[in-house]
C-alpha cells in the first residue's frame, strides 16, 4: 500500500485537488437540479442509497487520483483539468439538447436520425440514439457537446476515470525502457484520453480510431496542428493496422454499446494489432457482481439511457473472454462506476 509522509505542502495540495473536484461536482449537481425542474424528470434517476454509494466511490477515486500523481504516473496539470468549461453559446446548446433528450425518452424514440445521414454506412447496432442524443454519435453537435455531456453524466469524473489507465501505460514504458510507445486508442471519440496520454508521455506515437466522422473531426482539430496523432475513421471490428503493430492498446466505454458478437470481434482485433508483451487496457461500466451497492442503478441504466446492449454487457465476463482469446490478465480494478481490465499479450 502506498505510504508517504504528509508534509504541509502535501496536505495543502491534496486539499486543493479535493476542493477542485468537489466544486465541479457541486456545480454539475446544481445544473442537474435546474434541468430536472424544467424537464420534469431526470435521464437516469438516482435514489438515496445509490447516491450515498456514489459519494463514497467519488471520494475513493479522488484519493487514488492524487496518489497516482504523487507516484509520478502523470503530471500535476491533469489533476486540475476543466474539460467541461464552455462558453454561454455552447452551454445553451447543451441545455437545449438535454431537454430534447428528455422528450425523446418520453416518446421512446430510440432510433431517429435526420435524412442527411446515410445509415447504410454504419452497422445496425450503431444506428441508435445512445443516451437519447439527437442523431446519435453522427452529428457535429453531439461531438462538440461530448466532453460536457459525459462530465455531466459522471459527476465531473469522466476524465479522472479515463486517466486511471495511464499508470499501466507508464509502467509499460518503464518496463520496456521506451518513451516512444506506439499507442492506439480504439473508439477514441474526441480524443480526451489521447490528450491525457500525450501530456504524460509526450514522446509517445499516438493513434486513434472511431466510427464517427464528427467525433474524429473534433479530435483532429485538437491534435493535427501539433502533428502528434494519427486518426482514422474505422470500426473496432476491423482495425486498419497490421498484426503486432502497437505497444499499448486502450479502449474506454465502447464494449457496453456493442452486441456480444461485435464485442468479441473488437477484443480480438485489439489483441491482433498488439505486439507480444504489449498491454491492453479496457475500461467500461461496472458489471454484475462488481458493486452490489450500485445494482439498482446498473439494472435500470440500459433502458433509461437507451443503451440497448447494456444488459447483455453486464453479464459478459470481459476478462474471461480475453483469456479465451489468448491474453493473460494482469489485474482488474474499479474506479467510481468504471471497471478496468489490464491484459497482456503473451510473448510466444
Amino acid at each position: 500500500m502506498y505510504r508517504e509522509r504528509k508534509t504541509f505542502a502535501y496536505a495543502l495540495e491534496q486539499r486543493l485537488h479535493r476542493a477542485h473536484h468537489s466544486s465541479i461536482r457541486s456545480s454539475l449537481s446544481k445544473v442537474r437540479k435546474l434541468l430536472r425542474r424544467f424537464a420534469k424528470n431526470d435521464l437516469v434517476a438516482i435514489d438515496e442509497p445509490t447516491r450515498m454509494a456514489l459519494s463514497s466511490r467519488f471520494d475513493e477515486l479522488i484519493n487514488t487520483d492524487f496518489v497516482n500523481f504523487r507516484l509520478g504516473y502523470y503530471p500535476r496539470s491533469l489533476l486540475f483539468q476543466m474539460p467541461w468549461v464552455v462558453g454561454p453559446r455552447v452551454f445553451s446548446r447543451f441545455v437545449k439538447e438535454v431537454l430534447n433528450q428528455r422528450k425523446k425518452a418520453a416518446k421512446r424514440k430510440t432510433s431517429e436520425f435526420d435524412s442527411c445521414y446515410n445509415l447504410e454506412n454504419y452497422p445496425e447496432y450503431y444506428r441508435h440514439n445512445f443516451h437519447w442524443q439527437t442523431n446519435g454519435y453522427l452529428s457535429d453537435s453531439s461531438a462538440e457537446l461530448y466532453a460536457l455531456s459525459v462530465e455531466f453524466l459522471f459527476m465531473g469524473l469522466a476524465n479522472v476515470m479515463r486517466r486511471q489507465l495511464i499508470p499501466d501505460i507508464v509502467r509499460h514504458a518503464r518496463r520496456t525502457e521506451r518513451e516512444n510507445l506506439r499507442v492506439l486508442d480504439v473508439a477514441c471519440g474526441t480524443g480526451e484520453l489521447l490528450d491525457q496520454i500525450q501530456t504524460t508521455l509526450p514522446k509517445a506515437q499516438l493513434y486513434g480510431v472511431d466510427l464517427s466522422p464528427a467525433y474524429l473531426k473534433c479530435a483532429r482539430n485538437r491534435f493535427e496542428s501539433l502533428g502528434i496523432a494519427s486518426l482514422a475513421v474505422a470500426n473496432a471490428e476491423a482495425l486498419p493496422y497490421p498484426d503486432q503493430y502497437f505497444d499499448v492498446v486502450t479502449n474506454v466505454y465502447l464494449l457496453h454499446e456493442l452486441p456480444a458478437d461485435a464485442r468479441r470481434k473488437a477484443l480480438g482485433e485489439m489483441l491482433r494489432v498488439l505486439k507480444p508483451g504489449g498491454t491492453l487496457l479496457v475500461q467500461d461500466s461496472l458489471q454484475h457482481g462488481d458493486a452490489p451497492d450500485l445494482n439498482t442503478l446498473l439494472n435500470r441504466y440500459g433502458e433509461e439511457a437507451n443503451e440497448p446492449y447494456f444488459d447483455c454487457y453486464l453479464a459478459d465476463d470481459v476478462a474471461q473472454e480475453l483469456r479465451r482469446q489468448g491474453a493473460s490478465i494482469h489485474r482488474t480494478f474499479d474506479c467510481f462506476v468504471a471497471k478496468t481490465v489490464v491484459a497482456q499479450k503473451p510473448i510466444v
